[in-house]
């Protein structure tokens, strides 16, 4: 499990959510809220896919159903959750808020980068 590379993106996510929300805290408890609530909204369904993506496959199928699955459900939900947030939550600090979900989108470019920099050295 730990070598999944969803698992990894959602420990960048959790990490970086806690970092940028302590960070975000100096600014005001706004922008701490704001960053925090941004980075739970992606972090859970990364999650869902996580847990999606370990389900086993049945014998002979490729288990792309279940990919595409597991990222319609993550689409779906950091939509809903994001909206949510952004409709209810109030006051919210919108620069910090979106900068937040900007930079845990980001997790999913640098893990995968990171994996295959640390691959290509042990070669």
């Amino acid at each position: 499990m730990t070598d999944s590379p969803v698992y990894q993106v959602a420990l960048a996510q959790l990490f970086g959510t806690l970092l940028v929300s302590l960070l975000c805290l100096a600014l005001g408890r706004v922008a701490g809220m704001s960053a925090l609530l941004a980075g739970i909204s992606c972090l859970l369904p990364t999650l869902y896919l996580l847990v999606i993506s370990l389900k086993p496959s049945p014998a002979g199928d490729t288990g792309l159903g279940q990919a595409i699955k597991g990222e319609i459900g993550k689409f779906v939900l950091t939509m809903a959750l994001l909206a949510g947030v952004f409709v209810t939550v109030d006051p919210l600090n919108v620069w910090v808020f979106f900068g937040t979900v900007a930079l845990m989108q980001v997790c999913y470019a640098i893990v995968p980068y990171r994996r295959a920099r640390r691959m290509l050295r042990q070669n």
